[in-house]
């Protein structure tokens, strides 16, 4: 075997280099091209257990492959801890590749896919290629090859006491002796032949050790009620299918089956559910789904039912797995973000609950007994987290605007929030488990993610790692400007983030575009799309609009789930307003308005330009839904309800009902691999615009799934081909004076 010798020991130096291009060269070829302009961000956010170094993967040339980097607490030095792009992959039998899809091989190579630390903060495992590697924290040793096999290795942890690495297998769970290097079995849930990948690859959703390192409870979603479907592939000379698993609106629910196996593996013992089912599914967004109470006796489940709408926190005693519940809540009309998690003594748990209007934090004992309310005030709180061995609760709130995401503490009895952040954006935090230090990734809108050290004790925050390459750095972007406007519907008052483009003439009359129409686009954050916009404020002279529609987070429960049974109408109509907000603006041109959404946007542009023609002048769809019975279960009735109870709403709320109202022009994109938002929703729509005489647009990308921007010909086609689409049937820049008053 070939010595490993991919570990990187030096300190690592921020961007150097001539620019890439002049400050005002804004043009698609440069803004899209590979490697990214914009960086990559560091992800993966992950402080020692000793909390003394944070890791996290990242790309310091702005390309996929990630690496492992460390940051040191107490200096906020940053070094690369790996370095493992020239290692080999294991090569099957018949696997012969031409030089040109070697080639792509590289260039679409991720890397580094995840990592864990090592319980006495010496060593991180990591996965590459679907192998197990391992490297101290030093960084003075080679890589160590710990698991290598044609089968893919994934979901690492290390048992307490740090002598066994498990991780998922072929569907079933395996654990590696660190000492002698032999692999055991665990579990025995399959013929470990691979599966359909939807709703995940592996059965085993999640799973966490004992604290004291004797059993291991996992997760599983029960997929046998999905219907068996097939994605076709066009390109090879034969067209070929991959299957897959799918769950249609309406379809038998996949149920979550929760158990417990021994150290050394064994017969599971299951969680009996009492003729009520779980299910906890892909849409249920859940800091975590189950627990083990830091003295290892219990497991904490947050548990919800097929309707969405009941959800309990129950306890389960780990010797005889007898659940005991601890509260429950209804809400209509579903929940949507659920967290419960142990305080650091196990005495109680902490969870979110929307019950006085907006997200907010509360406290029950894990006895059993009343809620206590810990934080209020009209906002939202977006995520927590209890570090184990803290004494304070960490969460991220949309105060001071729910434009903004920001790093709150809060001691365990209530009162007013400590905040870490201070400058408006967005701050995405990880907290160690002592509670006393803090890393967060933070954005704004046309700049992408720095690396900040936060101070809990009150300093100012750090920057640690500036991830903007020079390319993008020497660019001159405008900045946005916070707007509001009403919803001529109902009044509900909409917040927006509006971009001019730096030279407009205030005298001077410019296109607008309503863009990235989704729930929570207007948040002060970085995106790629980002640049697009920056593009057609400053090249093609558009007035840019991006607007919080119903459904965003941060603004309280009304109106996060105030689209309940009216998707693509009530937004749509905000969509309508957005319009009329533009036009009131004295240097925008009332007849040169356009609006491009993906996925839901995609749907929204559909349902705007469809039920309200002449609103916009041009309109864009990425990969929209076009009839909501072909989309998912877990989505789709938690939002509409089930289509044998309401078949009128899926007909009021789907596009391929309204082709007829489309009277502006029209642009569809969609991928061919798509596996979330079937190509099919566009085939079928595309038969009803043609057997309704309709005049439109169409392209499709026959490799790409649901994330278009993956294969870098069709991003950079999917960009070009908006813009110029907005640019042909709105016209460029400003186009005549404003008339004398």
């Amino acid at each position: 075997m070939r010595k490993n010798t991919c570990a990187a020991t030096i300190l690592f130096s921020f961007f150097l280099g001539t620019p890439a291009f002049a400050e005002k060269d804004y043009s698609l070829d440069r803004l899209f091209a590979y490697p990214n302009i914009y960086g990559t961000a560091p992800s993966a956010l992950s402080w020692s257990p000793d909390s003394t170094t944070l890791a996290f993967l990242w790309n310091a040339q702005g390309e996929r492959f990630r690496d492992i980097y460390l940051v040191r607490a107490v200096d906020g030095n940053v070094r690369r801890l790996t370095d493992v792009k020239t290692m080999a992959r294991i090569q099957t039998e018949g696997d012969v590749k031409t030089p040109e899809q070697q080639a792509e091989e590289e260039a679409y190579d991720r890397g580094i896919s995840e990592f864990v630390w090592s319980p006495d903060s010496r060593s991180l495992a990591f996965v590459l290629h679907g192998d197990l590697f391992m490297i101290g924290s030093a960084g003075r040793d080679p890589v160590r090859e710990i698991v290598r096999s044609q089968t893919s290795e994934s979901d690492l942890r290390y048992s307490p006491d740090g002598t066994l690495l498990s991780f998922v297998r072929s569907q079933n769970l395996w654990t590696v002796d660190l000492r002698t290097g032999g692999t055991r079995q665990l579990t025995a849930l399959s013929a470990n032949k691979p599966v359909s990948a939807y709703p995940a690859v592996s059965p085993i959703q999640e799973y966490e050790w004992s604290p004291d390192g004797s059993a291991i409870a996992l997760m599983l979603w029960d997929t046998k009620a999905l219907e068996d479907i097939v994605i076709p592939d066009y390109l090879p000379d034969r067209t070929e299918t991959s299957p897959w698993k799918r769950s249609y609106t309406g379809m038998p629910v996949f149920e979550t089956m929760l158990g417990v196996v021994g150290r050394d593996g064994g017969r599971i013992r299951w969680v009996e559910w009492g003729g009520e089912a779980w299910f906890n599914n892909s849409e249920t967004e859940y800091n975590r789904s189950f627990a083990w109470s830091p003295d290892s006796k219990s497991l904490l489940i947050n548990w919800n039912d097929g309707s969405y709408s009941l959800r309990r926190i129950l306890v389960a005693d780990r010797a005889t797995l007898a659940l005991r519940k601890v509260y429950e809540e209804k809400q209509h009309p579903f929940f949507w973000h659920i967290d419960a998690l142990w305080s650091p003594d196990g005495s109680g748990i902490l969870l979110t609950s929307e019950k006085d209007g907006y997200r907010h934090i509360y406290s029950v004992p894990a006895a059993g007994g009343p809620a206590v309310q810990l934080t209020k005030g009209p906002w939202d709180v977006l995520s927590l987290t209890v570090p184990p061995k803290g004494s304070e609760i960490v969460f991220t709130s949309s105060q001071p605007d729910p434009r903004e995401r920001h790093v709150c503490m809060l001691p365990p009895a209530g009162g007013a929030p400590r905040r870490l952040s201070t400058a408006p954006g967005s701050y995405l935090p990880a907290v160690s488990d002592d509670g006393r230090r803090c890393a967060a990734t933070y954005s704004r809108y046309l700049h992408p993610p720095d690396l900040l050290l936060l101070d809990p004790s009150g300093g100012a925050p750090r920057v640690v790692l500036k991830t903007e390459p020079p390319g993008l750095a020497s660019v001159v972007r405008p900045e946005p400007e916070y707007v509001e406007f009403a919803n001529e519907e109902d009044g509900c008052i909409l917040r927006g983030l509006l971009l001019k483009p730096m030279d407009l003439d205030p005298s001077k009359k410019y296109p607008a575009v309503v863009s990235n129409v989704y729930a929570g686009t207007a948040r002060n954050e970085w995106h790629q799309y980002d640049l697009l916009d920056m593009y057609m404020a400053e090249q093609l002279g558009f007035v840019i609009l991006r607007v919080d529609f119903r459904a965003s987070a941060g603004y309280g429960r009304d109106f996060h789930y105030g689209y309940y049974q009216k998707m693509g109408i009530v937004d749509s109509a905000e969509a309508v307003s957005a319009a009329k907000y533009l036009r009131s603006l004295p240097f925008v041109d009332p007849a040169r308005i356009g609006i491009w959404g993906s996925s839901y946007g995609g749907f929204l542009t559909l349902m705007t330009l469809f039920t309200h023609p002449g609103a916009f002048q041009a309109g864009v769809a990425w990969k929209p839904v076009s009839d909501w019975r072909l989309y998912t279960d877990d989505y789709t009735a938690q939002r509409l309800g089930r289509p044998v109870e309401f078949p009128d709403v899926y007909t009021r709320t789907s596009p391929i009902t309204h082709v007829n109202g489309l009277a502006d022009p029209l642009l569809i994109i969609h991928g061919m691999q798509d596996d979330n938002v079937l190509f099919q929703d566009t085939v079928r729509l595309v038969q009803k615009l043609l057997e309704s005489g309709k005049t439109f647009d169409v392209a499709f990308y026959p490799r790409s799934n649901h994330t278009l921007t993956y294969w870098q010909e069709c991003r950079m086609d999917l960009m070009k081909r908006t813009a110029r689409f907005l640019e042909q049937h709105l016209g460029p820049g400003l186009s005549v004076a404003v008339p004398p008053r």
